[in-house]
């Protein structure tokens, strides 16, 4: 179980490297991303048996992770643009100050 766990942790560290990928759109990289933490996740939830082993198991174990996936991606987007209308109000006090 440990090993999975490792394998897990160490593929979703690895995936993320797709947000640095800056000339991609919000809508690939995401998808992209969701693409390869579910080929992680899904085997890795089936061999630990975090699911039940069957159709019904496994579709309510893939909802459950998009239905979380959804979460943390919409409160990540909203964290991250509040961020950055911050840093644009202060370049812009910033600039406002430097012409004065």
């Amino acid at each position: 179980m440990g090993i999975l766990c490792g394998i897990l942790g160490t593929g979703f560290a690895a995936s993320s490297i797709i947000w640095e990928i800056e000339y991609w759109s919000i809508i690939k990289q995401t998808g992209v991303y969701f693409l390869i933490v579910s080929i992680i996740m899904l085997p890795i939830a089936y061999f630990a048996y975090w699911m039940e082993h069957s159709v019904i198991g496994f579709l309510m174990y893939f909802g459950i992770f998009v239905l979380i996936f959804a979460i943390v991606w919409i409160v990540q987007f909203i964290v991250g643009r509040n961020n950055v209308r911050k840093m644009n109000e202060k370049l812009l006090q910033t600039m406002g100050n430097k012409n004065k």
